[in-house]
């Protein structure tokens, strides 16, 4: 249900919500629920800002605990 760390490549224009959708709705249901940390070449974005073609687009899982 949480993905792992990984990094994607942007190939088309989106915004970054949309590229994370693309990404499969495990990924979606973690940044949704603030589980995941998402960084854009390095910083953090807000999910309305626009990614481009050669954009590296960070995935880290939040780590919590109880």
């Amino acid at each position: 249900m949480f993905p792992s760390p990984k990094v994607f490549d942007v190939e088309k224009p989106s915004t970054l919500r949309e590229f994370i959708e693309g990404l499969g709705p495990d990924v979606l249901y973690a940044y949704d629920r603030h589980a995941a940390f998402v960084l854009v070449n390095r910083e953090q974005r807000w999910s309305s800002d626009r990614v481009k073609p050669g954009d590296k687009v960070e995935v880290f899982p939040v780590v919590m605990g109880g």
